[in-house]
This record gives C-alpha cells, structure tokens and sequence, in this order.
C-alpha cells in the first residue's frame, strides 16, 4: 500500500513507490483480521495511516475470497492443524496444583526487577518439574517443561488483562523511568546513551563524504531500486546485555531486522541533500525488551549531539 498525494494507492508501481509517502505491507486473515503489518512512512497523519491500513485489509479480503472460491472449485479438503509439542491435560492440572500459588506470589510482587524475576521463577520451575517427573516418570522432557510454561503464561497474561497491572507494577499508560545523556566521547561527531527502564543503549554518530556512501550491487538495486545508500544504522546487540555469554560474530538475523526497523524511524527526518555520509550504530548495553525503539531514541539524541538539523525529532511510544 502507497500513499501518494493524500490518496491511498494499492499495489503501487516501484515509478509510484518513488513519490510515495507510505510503504505499507498488510498481512490479512479471513473475517478483517489483520495477520502483519510492515511500514515505512514520511511523516504521514496517524488517521491516514489508519485509512490505509484499511484499505489495505480490504483488498486482503478479496485475496481470500479467490483463493477460498479456488478451494472450493477444486475440492480441496483443508488440511487440520496438527499440534506438536503441546503439554498433556493430566500434566498442566498439576503443574497448576504445584506452582499456581508461587508464580502468581512472584509476578504480583513488584519490587523484583528483570533478573530477580527470571531467578525466581526459574528456581520455581525446577522445582516444579522435579515434582512432575516422579509424578510422570514415562513423559518426555518437552511435556514437562512445556507444562510448567503453559502454567506461568496463563497467570501472566491473567494478572494484566483482569487486575490492569504489569508483573513490574506499571498500570497500562505509565512509562518506564527514562534517563539520556549525550557527548559522552568527546572524539566523536555525536554520542548518546539512552536509558528506559532496564534497557540501555549507546549510540554513536559518524560523519564521512558521500564517497564513503554504500554502493549496491546489481542484484540489490534492481530489488530494491536503490543504487547508493549514505544513511546507514548499525545495530548491536551481544549476549551480555540480557546476561548471558556466547559467541560473538557477524550480525544476525534478529540484529539486522531490529537495526532496519530504527533505521526506518530516523530516515525521514533526515534532509534529502544531506552533504554527508551518516553512520549511527546502536550498541545495546542492557535489554529488558523494545532495545530497538531504544536504539531510535538513542540514536535521535546522538544525531542532535553530533549538530544534525532534523525535519523533525524523532521519538518512539514503547
């Protein structure tokens, strides 16, 4: 979906693509239910944005209506869901008789932080699965651990969506405690670490001539349509920011999807006819969930420190 104009366009041209305002992708269900969506936006209104959104889903519809009257042309019988990995009753119910009381006693204690929660329930797990296992000696690993999780997301997902409160005390529209601060290393062009809660993230800014821009190969251009990119995030994120060890290599798959998602918050405020190469990269220090709105606030606050004149600011709801 495409915005050009004010005027939604569907299926839009990659000619098309090149004056448009919104790239949208809407992934759709049968009955209006919205499945996935991708986007990338100029500072478009939030109601246009909602508008395309529809748009796009009726068109979904359509999709699905064809390939339903397909199914229905051929005979096609569809093919039932089969469940893999999935807990017995029997084991559920008394996991539910062994660890209710103390997760629920965990999760609505609201003085642990991120690790003193993990720890807590984790010694509960392991207890809770010793117990299973002389109680179900014949079932299989996954049966009991599975179990045990069926158990601890049931209470977590009850304790908020009945009681309106997160496991860390917040009510739905309270924000985490945010701290920034900037010019950190004095011999960079710009420097920032941002702080929300338990996830930090250190961002810095680096300016080159357009000659150092990345050139596409061919392949990338014609998928794509662009040849030459000079504004680039490079995102980060090693093991010990959720404290852990591992091996540390090239960036992942998970890393390249978070550093393309705040690459795509901070693109449209930066001018078109920048002289400049920009490079931001975002390195997470500590990770308690949403490091990559983290890495666009923080790479936002390294930009203004560095002297960037922005279209506008940029700043993420987590």
């Amino acid at each position: 979906v495409g915005m050009i104009d004010g005027e939604v366009v569907i299926n839009p041209t990659r000619k098309e693509m090149s004056s448009s305002t919104l790239n949208l992708v809407v992934s759709g269900a049968p009955r209006s239910h919205i499945v996935m969506l991708e986007a990338a936006a100029d500072n478009i209104l939030q109601q246009d944005f909602c508008h395309a959104i529809k748009v796009g889903l009726k068109h979904t519809q359509q999709i699905i209506q064809g390939i339903q009257q397909l199914e229905r042309e051929r005979g096609i019988k569809k093919r039932t869901d089969q469940k893999l990995f999935t807990a017995p009753e029997e084991i559920v119910k008394y996991a539910q008789q062994l660890a209710s009381e103390k997760v629920t006693a965990v999760f609505s204690d609201f003085t642990h932080d991120k690790i003193s929660r993990d720890e807590a329930i984790n010694k509960i797990r392991l207890e809770t699965e010793e117990q299973l296992k002389e109680k179900f000696p014949g079932a299989d690993s996954y049966e009991i651990t599975e179990s045990f999780n069926v158990v601890a997301k049931e209470i977590f997902r009850n304790l908020i969506m009945n009681e309106y409160r997160r496991c860390d005390g917040r009510d739905f529209t309270t924000l985490r405690n945010i701290s920034c601060e900037v010019d950190l290393f004095k011999t960079l062009h710009g420097s920032a670490l941002f702080q929300r809660g338990q996830t930090q993230v250190l961002c810095t800014v680096t300016f080159d001539s357009l000659e150092s821009s990345i050139k596409s190969d061919l392949i990338t251009t014609v998928a794509s349509g662009i040849k030459e990119k000079n504004f680039m995030l490079h995102y980060e994120f090693p093991p010990y920011a959720t404290n852990e060890i591992g091996r540390v290599s090239g960036s992942n798959r998970r890393e390249l999807g978070h550093g393309a998602l705040a690459e795509k918050a901070l693109k449209p405020v930066i001018p078109d006819k920048f002289p400049f190469t920009i490079r931001v990269t975002s390195e997470v220090l500590e990770s308690n969930g949403s490091s990559s709105m983290a890495s666009a606030c923080g790479g936002t606050l390294a930009l203004m420190d560095a002297g960037m004149f922005f279209l506008k600011c940029t700043n993420v709801i987590f």
